[in-house]
């Protein structure tokens, strides 16, 4: 009699441990979302360490990595051999998913000359929308407002904080990158370069206005001096003739 009522008992646990794994998975398909359990992976390249612009990628500055497939931003690089050998178009970050626009085939040549890149700080309101192989005047907004110092300089690139040339930037949904201009490049003399550094300081604020030249714009002598608030208001302090009064206030 014992051993039937053992028997009896071991079987009913046997049921409920069945029972139980049963319930169970019926719970764990319920909650898991069944697109979720057959995730599909997608091969991608990031970076190992930071690798600076105009750097020269090389095998052990990057990694192959992999993550959700829907989770891969168009224009990835998924391949070493597709960057190894090129050169970082811009900084790029340690773990930082690498994209197409973030490399170039060649390194920048070096300026000719007395030709030179300088660099001034800009926003919406300043920069003009003014873009690569546009020309514009440049215009002193520092303590003589509105002092026209340049005219027709030439704009190599417009840059985001992150120092991302904005031409380079492509809108999709996964790209969060700044399409903000924050710098600019212009290409100029050495002189010129040196006038407009000193200018610009070392401080991070505006301190130029571009006005961007349209196609009726005439061609002008980009390698000229600076000009002064009579020159570029067209009054010849020589003349003897009498001066026009500019009235304050807008009066």
């Amino acid at each position: 009699m014992l051993k039937k009522i053992g028997k009896k008992k071991i079987i009913k646990v046997l049921i409920a441990a069945v029972l139980a794994i049963v319930s169970l998975y019926g719970l764990y398909n319920a909650v898991v979302p069944k697109d979720k359990v057959n995730i599909k992976y997608g091969k991608y390249i990031r970076a190992v360490s930071k690798i600076d612009v105009d750097q020269r990628i090389e095998e052990n500055m990057i990694a192959e990595d992999i993550m959700p497939i829907d989770n891969i931003s168009p224009g990835a690089i998924t391949e070493k051999a597709e960057i190894i050998g090129k050169y970082a178009a811009s900084d790029i970050y340690p773990d930082e998913l690498i994209r197409k626009e973030r490399i170039k085939k060649e390194k920048d040549s070096e300026y000719q000359g007395e030709e030179r890149r300088v660099r001034i700080y800009t926003n919406l309101m300043a920069y003009g929308g003014v873009g690569p192989g546009d020309r514009a005047d440049l215009v002193y907004t520092g303590e003589n407002v509105g002092v026209i110092k340049y005219e027709g300089v030439l704009v190599e690139n417009v840059l985001n904080e992150d120092g991302v040339e904005l031409s380079n930037i492509k809108e999709d949904k996964f790209n969060k990158e700044s399409r903000r201009p924050y710098i600019i490049e212009l290409k100029t003399s050495q002189e010129m370069a040196l006038n407009i550094a000193t200018l610009q300081g070392n401080e991070n604020e505006v301190k130029f206005k571009l006005i961007k030249w349209t196609e009726r714009s005439l061609e002008q002598d980009t390698e000229g001096k600076i000009l002064n608030l009579d020159e570029a208001l067209g009054i010849d302090r020589d003349k003897k003739e009498t001066p026009v009064k500019v009235r304050k206030g807008g009066q």
